[in-house]
């Protein structure tokens, strides 16, 4: 029940020097127990609000670093993907040279040896 801070009665018939559970007290008193209250009623909220910003802020810094992550592999494997065609194509063509040659110089050879005679 908050306190009373006027000269009404709480309830009809109760001096207003009385609390609801019907012990005496003055208003001081009544007036510090619900500042005590009030006060460790903030200070609750406060520390409730910042261990839900914590929370907050964790989860959001994990699902950054999730999707960082996520962005990065899939770059990375872009990238790896592009230099592994690279290097196949570099490959491929080093390996078809090296046989046009070898069959041109057979050929060459073949010529030679069929129609230029010695």
């Amino acid at each position: 029940m908050p306190p009373v801070l006027s000269n009404e009665r709480p309830y009809k018939g109760m001096p207003n020097t009385i609390l609801a559970a019907g012990t005496p007290a003055s208003r001081e008193s009544e007036m510090a127990e619900w500042a005590e209250n009030g006060c460790a009623s903030v200070l609750l909220m406060g520390l409730l609000m910042e261990l839900l910003m914590e929370l907050f802020l964790e989860l959001l810094m994990e699902l950054l670093m999730e999707l960082f992550m996520e962005l990065f592999m899939e770059l990375l494997m872009e990238l790896f993907m592009e230099l592994l065609m690279e290097l196949l194509m570099e490959l491929l063509m080093e390996l078809f040279m090296e046989l046009f040659m070898e069959l041109f110089m057979e050929l060459l050879m073949e010529l030679f040896v069929r129609y230029i005679p010695i």
